[in-house]
């Protein structure tokens, strides 16, 4: 791991699980379907989900119509009324009524805007609940751009979302860094040239970051 401050002028930052928290994704949708199979059902959700997100020979599909396609297969599989017209609704639900932004969000952001910082947001995500999520928390004016999958037609760590991404980092790209709490964001970081910062996640070093912070507020350690 490096362990010196790198200067920085832009910082890319992941949403879910790195800005917010949110319950467990599979087992909320799980639970609006069938409350009395969620042990049963969110690991099969989890698994077909994630082999179509990141499925690149797939042609694209938003969140929510990959939330639909599991969940009505899912409802026929186990006899369950077809809930797949519902996916819309739980997942924004999920993202403005159920989630919470971590306290550590606030004055991390704050201090990076009022340094000069850029702030990007990267996000596998629909854009209409992405931005809705953002502006719940009073956040979204913290960011100067945003790079979404649902705009971009493809999800992290594919190339087409480290190129939107990398599009919005001037040079030299060893002034940037990707915030994220995943091995996707990791990846992405890579293939945008970029450092990466994992937080919240004790695996993050083993995943290959140049650095691993337990909350945000540790970020003003690592950069100037």
């Amino acid at each position: 791991m490096v362990n010196s401050r790198r200067r920085i002028h832009t910082v890319f930052f992941d949403a879910g699980g790195t800005l917010v928290d949110s319950p467990p994704f599979f087992e909320y949708f799980a639970m609006r379907v069938a409350p009395d199979l969620v042990e049963r059902i969110a690991p099969v959700m989890q698994r077909r989900f994630l082999a179509m997100l990141r499925d690149e020979t797939l042609p694209f599909a938003p969140v929510k119509a990959l939330l639909a396609c599991v969940i009505a297969e899912i409802c026929a599989e186990f006899g369950l009324p077809d809930q797949s017209d519902r996916a819309a609704q739980y997942y924004r639900e999920l993202f403005t009524q159920e989630a919470t932004l971590y306290d550590d969000v606030l004055e991390c952001l704050g201090r990076l805007r009022a340094t000069g910082k850029r702030l990007i947001i990267v996000s596998d995500a629909d854009a209409d609940v992405l931005h809705a999520e953002l502006e719940h928390f009073g956040i979204h004016d913290y960011f100067d751009n945003f790079v979404i999958s649902s705009d971009v037609r493809g999800y992290k760590p594919g190339r087409a979302m480290a190129e939107a991404a990398a599009a919005f980092c001037p040079e030299p790209r060893s002034g940037a860094v990707f915030v994220g709490d995943e091995a996707v964001d990791v990846l992405t970081a890579r293939k945008m040239g970029v450092g990466v910062v994992i937080v919240r996640n004790s695996r993050g070093e083993e995943l290959g970051a140049d650095y691993v912070l337990g909350s945000l507020s540790e970020l003003f350690s690592v950069i100037e």
